[in-house]
C-alpha cells in the first residue's frame, strides 16, 4: 500500500488559507473576531502539529463581542507530534514541557503493551492515552508571538497580564482500578498535593454507575495551583444529585436544557479544585451526540432549545452549518497545502458547552469546532 507523504516538521498554519477563506465566506472578519486576532491565530497554528485534532472555541451568544473566543486546543496522540510541538518553544524548562516530553518517552518504548494499559497498575503517566494543549489568544503578545512565563514565575492573579503557557489536559484511561490522583497532580509539578488529591478521590468515589473521569486539567496558565476534573457519563438529570453529594450547589441554569439537552449521548460535567482541596464555583456542562448533525436530529433540537433560552444567536448558527464538511486536494483547489496529496481534512461539530457559577444568569454558552487531517492510503 502506498501512503500519502507526511513531511516531517509541518505545522498547522499550513491550513490557515483554507480555514480563513471559509470563515470569510460566513461573515466579515471583524464580526467573526478575526480582525485583530488573525495574526495570533496563525502564530498559534504555527506552533501546533498539522495532522493532530484541533479544536476552535466560539461563542453562541450575540452578547459576546466576538464570535471566536480565545482558545485553540490540540490533541497530542503520538510522540512525534509532541516532539514537533516542543521544538516550537524555547528550551526553557517548564512543568508542561517536562510532562509532554516524559509522556512522549513512555509512549516511544517498544515494549509497551497497549492492550494491557487500561487495567495495568503501571504509573499514572504510562496509562495516559493522549495529552491536550489549550492555548489562549487573550494572552498573546501584541505582535502575535506567544509569550512564556518567567522560569521562576509565581503569578497570583488571572488576567491579560498573566503570561501564557498552555493549559495541559490529560486524557484519563478507562480502567476498573481507581486512579492514584496524587500521581496525576505530581505530573503538573505540584509539591503538596494531599488536600487536592483527597478531594479528587472523594469526587470519584461518589460517581454514579456508568460514569468515569475523562480529563484532568492543569490550570496553572490561568489560575496557579488549580486543576479541573471533567467527568463523562453523568446524565444531565443526575448532575444536580451528584453535585450535591460532593457539597456543590447545582446550577439553576441547567433548567434551560430541554429534552434534547437532557438526553445527551455524551454528557460531560466539569468543576475546578483549588490547592487546599476547595471546589470552585464554576460548573461546566457539555452536550453532544454520537452521530453527526446530518444524521442526528437532536443537534438541531438542542440548538433550538439554546436559541429559545436566549443563549444561541440565530445568526451564529450559520457558522456551525457552514463549518461542517470534508476537503481534499480536488475540492479545496489552490487553498490545499502543496506538500500534501491524498489526504482528507474533516471539519465537524464537537459539542456545545454551558459554564458558570450556580447562580449565573445567563451562563456562558460556547461551541467547539474540530479540524483534522488524515492521510489516505491506496
Amino acid at each position: 500500500m502506498e501512503s500519502d507523504a507526511e513531511p516531517n516538521g509541518l505545522h498547522a498554519d499550513i491550513w490557515w488559507p483554507l480555514i480563513s477563506r471559509q470563515l470569510d465566506g460566513i461573515g466579515d472578519r471583524e464580526s467573526l473576531g478575526l480582525g485583530s486576532i488573525a495574526d495570533p491565530v496563525r502564530a498559534i497554528l504555527g506552533r501546533l502539529r498539522f495532522d493532530a485534532l484541533t479544536a476552535f472555541e466560539f461563542s453562541l451568544s450575540a452578547n459576546s463581542e466576538r464570535i471566536f473566543l480565545p482558545d485553540i486546543s490540540q490533541k497530542i496522540e503520538r510522540p512525534d507530534q509532541a516532539d514537533l510541538i516542543l521544538q516550537s518553544w524555547s528550551p526553557r524548562p517548564l512543568p508542561w514541557k517536562d510532562l509532554l516530553r516524559t509522556w512522549a518517552g513512555h509512549n516511544r518504548r517498544p515494549e509497551r503493551d497497549l492492550s494491557e494499559r487500561p487495567d495495568s497498575s503501571a504509573d499514572f503517566l504510562s496509562a495516559i492515552d493522549s495529552v491536550w494543549l489549550e492555548l489562549d489568544l487573550a494572552r498573546m503578545e501584541a505582535d502575535g508571538s506567544l509569550a512564556e512565563p518567567p522560569a521562576q514565575s509565581t503569578p497570583t492573579h488571572v488576567g491579560p497580564a498573566l503570561e501564557p503557557h498552555p493549559v495541559v489536559c490529560l486524557t484519563l484511561p478507562r480502567r476498573r482500578r481507581p486512579l492514584n490522583m496524587a500521581d496525576g497532580l505530581s505530573l503538573f509539578g505540584r509539591l503538596n498535593v494531599r488536600a487536592q488529591a483527597a478531594t479528587l478521590s472523594r469526587c470519584l468515589e461518589k460517581l454514579p454507575p456508568g460514569s468515569r473521569p475523562q480529563y484532568l486539567f492543569d490550570l496553572a496558565a490561568r489560575c496557579p495551583g488549580w486543576v479541573r476534573l471533567e467527568i463523562f457519563g453523568v446524565a444531565v438529570p443526575d448532575m444536580p444529585g451528584y453535585l450535591k453529594s460532593i457539597g456543590v450547589r447545582p446550577p439553576g441554569w441547567l433548567e434551560v436544557l430541554g429534552p434534547a439537552g437532557r438526553e445527551s449521548d455524551r454528557p460531560h460535567l466539569s468543576f475546578d479544585i483549588g490547592p487546599a482541596g476547595e471546589i470552585g464555583p464554576r460548573i461546566g456542562v457539555e452536550i453532544s451526540y454520537a452521530r453527526l448533525p446530518s444524521r442526528e436530529p437532536r443537534w438541531l433540537e438542542l440548538m433550538n432549545e439554546l436559541t429559545a433560552a436566549g443563549l444561541f444567536d440565530a445568526g451564529r448558527r450559520r457558522l456551525v452549518h457552514d463549518w461542517l464538511g470534508q476537503w481534499n486536494r480536488a475540492t479545496a483547489g489552490y487553498l490545499w497545502p502543496s506538500t500534501l496529496h491524498r489526504g482528507v481534512a474533516a471539519q465537524v461539530l464537537s459539542h456545545f458547552k454551558l459554564a458558570g457559577p450556580a447562580d449565573a444568569s445567563p451562563p456562558e454558552a460556547k461551541g467547539y469546532l474540530l479540524f483534522q487531517y488524515r492521510a489516505v492510503t491506496t
